[in-house]
């Protein structure tokens, strides 16, 4: 059930509608997620052999939910936290929460070029559309980014 809660958490993400917000649902993301990823590295093991998790372990499940969550409106939702968080909240557990759900997007957007290592998962067809979806949000956060208003008009 974490899994999902995990999911479902980051999927409400295009709800917040203030940078603090975002950063909530991001750590509550995250922190489900590592509770998961606990839950499932100890299992069956005697209570004094349970061991902490690292990166190592909660950046693959973190990338696997932002994957299967397929949020809308993440990347607008992480380039305001980027552009408006404030500074003392991204250097605590809500920071670490951005920092990790950022390289968990940068790695999926530079990684999956095709549908195949998603075979089963995912329709050639829905990835070929989120694919067309990702480059217009890349497209639109650039712009924003350089606070283009005309090639914003452009792409809506």
């Amino acid at each position: 059930p974490e899994w999902v809660v995990a999911q479902l958490e980051l999927a409400q993400i295009g709800e917040a509608r203030t940078a603090t917000q975002a950063l909530e649902r991001l750590a509550s993301s995250v922190r489900f997620v590592a509770s998961a990823v606990e839950a499932s590295s100890n299992r069956g093991k005697p209570l004094a052999a349970y061991s902490a998790i690292g990166a190592d372990e909660l950046l693959p499940a973190i990338t696997w939910v932002v994957i299967q969550a397929n949020p809308p409106g993440l990347a607008r939702a992480l380039w305001f936290v980027e552009r408006y968080a404030d500074e003392d909240l991204l250097r605590s557990e809500m920071g670490y929460a951005f920092a990790n759900v950022s390289a968990a997007v940068d790695f999926a957007k530079s990684t999956l070029t095709s549908a195949a290592p998603l075979e089963g998962l995912i329709s050639k067809s829905d990835f070929e559309r989120g694919v067309k979806t990702a480059a217009l949000t890349h497209k639109a956060v650039d712009a924003a980014r350089r606070e283009d208003a005309r090639q914003l008009r452009l792409l809506f």
